[in-house]
């Protein structure tokens, strides 16, 4: 990006150089679903959000605040058609997700200690949005980090 270019996109799009996503630690399937409903309510796409999958290998026993920043840990991600430019079909769906994460996320979390909610972000001004949201909903552990590829 050249200098002009960046100036005139201003600070709301400054990055650390890689992809970042935000996450933390639920306790209560409650509250993983009002975080997800906040996230969606501010503009976040499905596909930006995913959960803790089942884990099994080395992952099978690990606990919430290591798996929150391995990214070999299995996630469920969410395919959303508004990533594609369909917003009718995000004005249908969009809330439809919120049950089938608190139900995906309660079963793997069983023995991990928490329930993990990861939200990719593309800007800083998203990235410190989805920590706030997080924050008021997750409850511990929630944080930013780079990612070594896009997942």
């Amino acid at each position: 990006m050249d200098n002009q270019v960046a100036q005139a996109v201003g600070p709301a799009i400054t990055r650390s150089a890689g992809p970042r996503e935000v996450v933390g630690i639920s306790d209560t399937s409650a509250a993983l679903e009002e975080a997800i409903d906040e996230l969606l309510l501010a503009g976040f796409a499905r596909c930006e959000l995913s959960v803790l999958g089942k884990q099994t290998g080395p992952q099978a026993n690990e606990a919430a605040t290591v798996l929150a920043d391995d990214p070999a840990a299995e996630r469920t991600d969410h395919f959303c058609t508004e990533a594609l430019g369909n917003a009718e079909g995000a004005l249908v769906s969009g809330f439809a997700i919120v049950p089938a994460f608190g139900t995906a996320a309660a079963g793997a979390a069983a023995g991990h200690g928490g329930l993990l909610p990861w939200v990719r972000t593309l800007t800083s001004a998203l990235e410190a949005r989805a920590l706030d949201i997080l924050r008021h909903h997750a409850g511990h552990h929630v944080h930013a980090h780079d990612l070594p590829a896009f997942r």
